[in-house]
């Protein structure tokens, strides 16, 4: 076997294994479509985010 044919089978597995990957993907997705109660996203609370460095830092209120 030349290099060519391992490098040109070796390329089929992974194309096949992307293939397999993405129809599972797919199936599990519509599967979740079809629940009749999915789940709810979270609404971060208010102390979630970004926060400014004046925020962490107490010498930054005392400043002023």
């Amino acid at each position: 076997m030349t290099i060519d044919e391992r490098l040109r089978i070796a390329q089929h597995d992974n194309e096949l294994r992307a293939f397999l990957d993405y129809e599972r993907r797919l199936n599990l997705a519509y599967a979740r479509s079809k629940d009749p109660h999915p789940g709810r996203w979270l609404r971060p609370s208010a102390g979630w985010g970004i926060r400014r460095d004046c925020e962490f830092d107490a010498s930054c209120g005392t400043e002023n």
